[in-house]
């Protein structure tokens, strides 16, 4: 069962509250991680595929901004390497990148698909779930909840069947209704 609480922390929290309430690794160990991996290059450690064979995506779909956000995802979900915050891992990325200041954060995953919605940073796409698993790098799904997972799931894709959230992993179906964002061409600078 996937718990996706956006309880969670801005890296500015990593500083203030640098012990994990639940036991875990503090938060300045995490943000540490975060800070090691970019700083020896992990970001690339996690292929990605921005190869788009989706019709939908063709007039929205920028392989460098997407891949950009991609490559971050994979980066802070390697580094934060937890279950159950999808919402925080995904948010920490929006922020990294650029795409937030904190207005898609919300208390559940499934929340934040209003607010990407409303957002002239990304743009809604329609797609079928059995495409799913073909989304190109750097496209956010939002699903839906229901009893069984109450907070929804967030993720980025990667373009190669994984999603990065506050974790890597194999592409999420939760049998509920999901939503698909793609980030709006020239909506962030592209990190060097």
């Amino acid at each position: 069962m996937y718990n996706c609480s956006n309880v969670g922390v801005s890296p500015i929290n990593y500083v203030s509250n640098p012990f994990a309430s639940d036991g875990s690794s503090s938060q300045v160990d995490i943000f540490d991680n975060f800070l090691q991996n970019m700083l020896n290059g992990a970001h690339n450690a996690t292929p990605i595929n921005t190869n788009n064979e989706l019709h939908e995506l063709d007039d929205v779909y920028n392989p460098e901004v997407s891949g950009n956000l991609a490559r971050t995802a994979a980066s802070v979900a390697n580094a934060e390497n937890t279950k159950g915050w999808c919402a925080r891992g995904v948010n920490d990325t929006l922020q990294t990148v650029g795409l937030s200041e904190g207005e898609i954060r919300s208390a559940s995953a499934y929340q934040c698909a209003d607010k990407l919605a409303n957002s002239s940073k990304f743009k809604e796409v329609t797609i079928s779930k059995s495409d799913l698993k073909n989304l190109p790098a750097g496209c956010i799904i939002c699903w839906g909840r229901d009893n069984e997972h109450k907070d929804g799931h967030i993720a980025v894709s990667l373009g190669n069947g994984l999603e990065a959230s506050d974790h890597i992993s194999n592409m999420v179906d939760l049998g509920t209704t999901f939503r698909v964002f793609v980030p709006v061409q020239n909506s962030l600078s592209i990190a060097a």
